[in-house]
């Protein structure tokens, strides 16, 4: 029993001295870092804890609310998986609509659901030409040959604005930037290519899909050679004008960027009628796109008493841990605000982007993450505005760790320096939150952010792995 009993204690020995020996290392690289030339006016925090024991390993700021830019996608992934369960899906609607005063009349009726995938090129049942093969499919099984009405898409239940407060304006015409309503449509991007010269203004040479309605006002010019992407797209939620500003590389044929759709409905149906009227199809609508809010007014709920609804196609959204993947993958923001919006109308609540927020961060309360430890105005980290302290970061990391939905969750952190890790960028802020297990054994959790640095986003990057590096 001695013996069982020393060999427990040696063991317990060893595990502090090597976790003291990591903390010891951590605090002389993390010091050499914090006196960078790029890190005189800046914030940032260091927390590291063992993922099995939950011990803290070093602690540096972590109680400080800084901008977490897209790490702060970590948050949203967990609360969704948590609060929406792997297995979720989005389900948008097709109905047959039939005037009731018009008896004569039908609609194709199209109830959305906030599917940010809806059109997604990154999965196979979503992408476009077969989503319109499935409806268009569902519609003449029904025995329908076209629609003498129109083609109607109820925006009612998500808040009509899209964009989140927090957003800059310099983003919002970007496809990064894209707001997120009822219906989406192919991450309600689309792509815009330049023809320049050796210098002076550039051509609009193509605008991929064709966005219906609006109207670019072209003032990108021709920039230094290898300058990249420096063009971006500015509008008016509301308007359908595009003043595109910057520059983009000289003597290029086709440069493309992309920017965000200003009316994702308008664009779904009008792609939707263009693949109807294929001469192989055959399915005229009368009338075209018909926008509807149709809700009651007091009960702000939809009503659809003005017709009688025949179900002609129920479309099928990915289950959440696949959407959750390309979320932190690719980062796409939209799929961020779709999902704090989506656990507000779960739970019974309006969809707005101030309910999820607010029930996403009661629940973190129950998981003991304190009021401001999570300052959040969007699920995206766009916003320059938020704030989250490492502290919480690595909080929720740990409580994901221990559901049975963990394996899927870490699946879809990208891997940066050898580690399983979310990266963040916006404005003067860097940041990696993630896991990693050393060559010892030991499993490690973490945040690293980093406020206000000066230099390049890149000499920032080497410096903060190296201090990373220590964990390996």
């Amino acid at each position: 029993m001695k013996k069982v009993c020393l060999f427990a204690f040696v063991l317990l020995n060893m595990a502090q001295a090597g976790a003291q020996t990591v903390t010891s290392k951590l605090e002389k690289a993390y010091a050499v870092f914090e006196k960078d030339e790029q890190l005189k006016f800046a914030s940032a925090s260091l927390y590291v804890i063992n993922a099995k024991t939950g011990a803290v390993v070093f602690d540096k700021n972590s109680q400080v609310g800084l901008s977490p830019a897209s790490t702060q996608k970590v948050i949203t992934a967990a609360s969704a998986m948590a609060l929406l369960g792997p297995e979720f899906r989005y389900e948008t609607n097709f109905y047959n609509a039939l005037s009731i005063q018009s008896p004569a009349e039908n609609n194709l009726l199209v109830i959305g659901s906030g599917d940010p995938s809806f059109g997604s090129w990154r999965y196979t049942a979503t992408k476009e030409e077969q989503v319109f093969k499935q409806v268009a499919n569902a519609v003449k099984e029904k025995n329908i040959t076209g629609f003498n009405g129109s083609v109607i898409v109820n925006d009612f239940l998500i808040d009509h604005e899209g964009i989140p407060n927090g957003y800059n304006w310099v983003d919002i015409g970007n496809y990064y930037g894209a707001g997120h309503y009822r219906l989406n449509w192919r991450e309600n991007q689309y792509d815009i290519a330049f023809k320049t010269g050796e210098k002076g203004l550039s051509e609009i040479a193509s605008v991929k899909p064709a966005i219906p309605g609006v109207v670019f006002d072209n003032q990108v010019t021709a920039g230094k050679k290898g300058s990249g992407d420096n063009a971006y797209i500015y509008f008016k939620p509301g308007s359908e004008k595009m003043v595109i500003r910057g520059t983009v590389p000289p003597n290029e044929k086709a440069f493309t960027i992309s920017g965000a759709v200003p009316d994702p409905s308008k664009f779904f149906a009008t792609q939707l009628m263009e693949y109807f009227n294929q001469p192989s199809i055959q399915l005229p609508v009368k009338n075209g796109y018909q926008p509807k809010k149709l809700n009651n007014a007091e009960t702000r709920e939809d009503d659809f008493s003005i017709y009688k609804l025949e179900p002609v196609y129920t479309h099928r959204s990915p289950a959440l841990d696949s959407i959750v993947y390309w979320f932190m993958r690719r980062s796409i923001n939209l799929y961020g605000e779709a999902l704090v919006k989506t656990i507000a109308l779960h739970y019974k609540q309006k969809p707005s982007m101030e309910n999820g927020l607010k029930f996403l961060t009661d629940f973190w309360k129950t998981q003991g993450i304190q009021d401001h430890e999570l300052n959040m105005y969007d699920g995206s980290g766009l916003s320059p505005s938020n704030r989250v302290t490492t502290k919480a970061q690595v909080a929720v990391l740990s409580f994901a760790r221990e559901q049975k939905w963990f394996n899927q969750y870490k699946n879809a952190f990208p891997e940066f320096n050898g580690m399983k890790m979310k990266s963040g960028t916006i404005a003067d802020v860097k940041g990696f939150a993630g896991y990693h297990t050393s060559k010892n054994g030991t499993e490690y959790i973490f945040s690293f952010l980093v406020n206000n640095y000066s230099g390049t986003s890149s000499a920032l990057v080497q410096k903060m792995y190296k201090v990373l590096n220590e964990i390996k």
